[in-house]
């Protein structure tokens, strides 16, 4: 009795020790990490974007602004690798970047722009700050395209491994639960003893018709 409160008492104590699901170490540590790519990332926007001689950085500045995205989900949220598994977040990247590639198709981009109609437009201006005349090499369009590459990298890595070796090396005993589920599977009624035409007959009776 005693064995089972101490157990008792140390998990509640662990439990009340996490922060957010995690030990307070490891918060600190995610924290910490977080904040300073956060820094780091200010730090270097600022002197890009105060520079006129600088070269184009974009992508730079945009792997960095994920980083520091992903370092905060993982200490305030959950597990980042579990996100990047998620087929659910390839697909919902892909639908988005597909309608952004409509709206760049739409909208003139780049040189384009100076000769169209949307400078005397009265949100030119906005568009413009947020990139939207130059969308395929804006930050957020970027880090857009990183956090795709990030997930489907992820899911490679955790798929190929089991898809090559099952192909490989496919499974030769399976459970009757598998056998009995299958479309084809079926069971015989009656018996046929000797009489290959009965056999016949039964088989043809017990297998779903097929339109070919």
């Amino acid at each position: 009795m005693s064995t089972d409160k101490a157990a008792a008492i140390s998990e509640k104590t662990k439990t009340e020790n996490t922060i957010f699901g995690k030990s307070a170490s490891d918060f600190f540590i995610l924290l910490i990490t977080a904040v300073t790519m956060l820094v780091l990332d200010i730090v270097l926007s600022i002197a890009y974007y105060r520079s006129t001689s600088a070269p184009d950085l974009r992508w730079l500045l945009a792997l960095v602004d994920i980083v520091v995205i992903l370092s905060f989900y993982e200490a305030f949220i959950g597990r980042v690798s579990k996100v990047l598994l998620s087929m659910k977040l390839a697909l919902t990247m892909l639908f988005v970047i597909l309608i952004l590639s409509i709206l760049g198709t739409v909208l003139p981009q780049g040189e384009d722009v100076i000769n169209s109609g949307w400078p005397s437009n009265p949100l030119f201006g906005l568009y413009s700050r947020i990139g939207l005349f130059d969308m395929y090499n804006s930050r957020w369009f970027l880090a857009l395209l990183y956090l795709l590459a990030f997930n489907i990298s992820f899911c490679l890595y955790d798929r190929l491994p089991t898809t090559f070796r099952r192909a490989l090396r496919p499974r030769t005993d399976v459970k009757d639960i598998f056998i009995r589920k299958c479309p084809a599977a079926a069971t015989f009624e009656r018996r046929c003893a000797g009489s290959r035409k009965c056999q016949e007959g039964a088989v043809e009776a017990s297998l779903p018709h097929s339109h070919w």
